[in-house]
């Protein structure tokens, strides 16, 4: 009776092993079967366009961003910037911008602020109506 089962499971078995075309033969490895992505159209390649005059933050990376659903306004704080040279320097500067009006504004605050910082958390609470910083890292990247 168990040789009976196992032949009916073997013989259940072995035509899903079978290609899609139903044949044995295995697939052709995936490396082969690829082809070229050829040359992307002109409207298809990104680029970056300064959408408002006036001042904005620097150019940087690993920078927090919240969205201030209250205001309406998102929210950047620090990040490391190439101000001289290559080297990234960690900021802590605050700026809010206008997805209405595409317009930057510095809204760092005077007093005591958060160590200088790249790379950290930011969230908005809107409760409290303010930001909360977590983590990041003080020395900028690298």
């Amino acid at each position: 009776m168990k040789r009976r089962l196992g032949a009916l499971a073997l013989a259940l078995l072995l035509p899903t092993c079978a290609d899609r075309d139903g044949t044995n033969n295995p697939p052709a490895p995936i490396e082969t079967s690829r082809s070229a992505l050829g040359t992307p159209p002109a409207s298809e390649i990104a680029t970056w366009t300064r959408v408002a005059g006036g001042s904005s933050p620097d150019p940087r990376v690993g920078q927090a961003l919240a969205y201030d659903s209250n205001r309406k306004l998102v929210m950047v704080f620090g990040g490391a910037a190439a101000l001289s040279g290559d080297t990234p320097t960690a900021r802590q500067d605050v700026w809010e911008w206008n997805p209405a009006t595409g317009a930057w504004r510095d809204r760092s605050p005077t007093g005591v602020m958060p160590d200088a910082r790249s790379e950290a958390a930011v969230v908005y609470d809107s409760v409290r109506d303010k930001l909360i910083l977590f983590g990041g890292r003080a020395l900028g990247i690298g």
